[in-house]
């Protein structure tokens, strides 16, 4: 994704920057990635992720009325 790119706001058409969301653990932080493909459980519980392609979430907050939107960064593909 063009870092570059300008996307405006769907509430207030206001101009919005880029940023990203992290999730936060007991054993640290995370980036948010996004999975392609359907959630699949294992007998062992969670999710089967071996093999699927993953991509980082581009997150966009607005300046005025503070609305997130996320968006698949499709050129950070990455394989499990």
């Amino acid at each position: 994704m063009d870092n570059k790119e300008q996307k405006k706001c769907i509430h207030c058409q206001t101009t919005m920057e880029i940023g990203f969301k992290i999730d936060h653990g007991k054993s640290g932080f995370w980036h948010l990635l996004w999975f392609r493909g359907p959630a699949v459980g294992r007998l062992q519980g969670g999710i089967k992720l071996k093999g699927l392609e993953k991509y980082e979430v581009v997150t966009y907050g607005c300046p005025s009325c503070g609305y997130l939107a996320d968006f698949v960064d499709f050129d950070s593909k990455r394989q499990l």
